[in-house]
């Protein structure tokens, strides 16, 4: 199939995704280890009692999270301290990556 300038641009899944942001990073008062209890919408893996004891854990959980979660279990699940010690780390899509960092400018510095 070819393309001709008078054609829509294609829309892609990923860019129709949509991710919520917290007002403010102290808003996060997620546990910084033991486990978190993931909601079905958010981890609809095997075991949603989710281990955090280690970075790589919460690396996972933290994806797991900022990319399918509401305001409000963003608010439960995420620690703010964690979320800014392993924030470069996150594999993020990048317009998740984007919405967080224009809010959060602090966040891109790291």
């Amino acid at each position: 199939m070819t393309t001709t300038m008078n054609e829509d641009p294609r829309i892609f899944f990923k860019d129709t995704i949509t991710y919520y942001v917290p007002e403010s990073l102290s808003d996060l008062g997620g546990p910084e280890s033991g486990y978190l209890d993931m909601p079905l919408t958010v981890y609809w893996g095997p075991d949603r009692h989710y281990p955090i004891h280690s970075d790589a854990l919460r690396l996972s959980a933290y994806q797991e999270v900022l990319g399918n979660a509401n305001v409000n279990q963003l608010c439960q699940l995420i620690n703010e301290k964690n979320l800014r010690r392993l924030w470069k780390d996150l594999v993020l899509p990048t317009r998740l990556r984007k919405q967080w960092e224009t809010k959060f400018p602090e966040l891109a510095d790291v």
